[in-house]
């Protein structure tokens, strides 16, 4: 959620802003505890290295932080340098 590879629970994070705190960011938790843009639950899968290779659910495929649907967290500029 806050794309920072700083140790915290990356799986469960609540942050209301980026790492950098640069701005707020782009999802929330839903009740279902999982990230979301509105209504809309993203796919963990596709912010990982390795992605999602599932084609039932493409419209999931965005990347948390900026919205891209060419790469998830793990691959988005905004995210904190390893």
């Amino acid at each position: 959620m806050c794309l920072g590879r700083d140790q915290h629970d990356v799986g469960h994070c609540n942050r209301a802003r980026l790492w950098d705190d640069s701005r707020a960011t782009r999802c929330t938790r839903n009740a279902r505890d999982r990230l979301a843009v509105g209504d809309t639950e993203i796919c963990l899968a596709w912010q990982l290295p390795n992605g999602c290779q599932s084609t039932n659910h493409l419209e999931r495929h965005a990347c948390s932080g900026c919205g891209d649907t060419s790469h998830g967290a793990n691959g988005c500029p905004l995210a904190q340098e390893a």
